[in-house]
């Protein structure tokens, strides 16, 4: 089992208390917003939750005190098996690479930093 931490930094500043556009009754999620700053487009986060739907994980997303970090990501493998985790940690990492090179040919102002522990 892993715990990979995603830290955004830079671009448009994410507000966790903002109304979604989608569906004001609920907040704008950090996926939502990136998708609506530029960072990110509609297709890229749909193969992106059609593919991580599959998998054993927890996902959550936090707006830190720091006002340097934009939001974090933790994504944590709850599979027991140690070969699926090293194939889905694996291929997170190579999800986020791409991202990072995605965001760093958009002038939208995001980067990313990638840790993983174990668990």
């Amino acid at each position: 089992m892993y715990l990979i931490t995603v830290t955004w930094q830079g671009g448009v500043p994410w507000d966790p208390n903002e109304p979604s556009s989608i569906d004001p009754s609920k907040k704008k999620t950090p996926i939502e917003h990136l998708v609506a700053t530029g960072g990110r487009t509609l297709d890229e986060i749909i193969l992106e939750f059609q593919c991580y739907k599959k998998m054993p994980l927890k996902i959550e997303q936090i707006k830190p005190e720091d006002s340097k970090i934009n939001w974090i990501t933790t994504v944590e493998i709850l599979s027991d098996d140690q070969t699926e985790s090293d194939l889905i940690r694996d291929q997170i990492i190579e999800s986020y690479k791409s991202t990072q090179a995605s965001l760093a040919s958009k002038d939208c102002g995001y980067c990313l930093k990638v840790d993983v522990s174990p668990l």
